[in-house]
């Protein structure tokens, strides 16, 4: 599973979003007790004017935390995990599970397990080979 620390990472670059920010998300990227990066989510001005080049802007209106993590690990991530979280307006977890974009390049960066919050116990789950995908349930 995941730890503690790892989750602790993850919320408080989710608490890092800028207050405009629709969803506050936070991804760390890790292997072992290693974290390699975590980043949160950004509007595009933000992340164009930060560290990502145009050609990375695959979506309208900002720059998601698995993208913004991978991106700014600037290493090769084979055989890594990566957590997202996403913390509500009331500080509780809310569903984070990676878009369906987050997921393809999770894979082709070759980040091995992924995890997300959801809004109930457990709180962070492992996505699983055939987790079934809806895009209203995500980020």
């Amino acid at each position: 599973m995941v730890k503690n620390s790892f989750i602790d990472i993850a919320v408080q670059e989710a608490l890092r979003c800028a207050d405009t920010a629709k969803y506050r998300l936070g991804s760390v990227v890790f292997k072992g007790k290693r974290v390699f990066y975590a980043d949160h989510n950004y509007d595009q001005s933000v992340a164009k004017s930060r560290f990502i080049d145009i050609k990375f802007l695959r979506w309208q209106y900002s720059i998601h935390s698995e993208q913004a993590a991978i991106i700014g690990a600037r290493r090769s991530l084979n055989g890594c995990s990566i957590l997202t979280v996403r913390i509500r307006k009331d500080m509780s977890f809310g569903l984070a599970r990676p878009c369906k974009d987050c997921i393809k390049y999770i894979g082709f960066v070759g980040i091995k397990n992924v995890f997300y919050s959801v809004p109930t116990y457990p709180f962070i789950v492992k996505l699983g080979p055939g987790t079934p995908h809806n895009d209203h349930d995500t980020h």
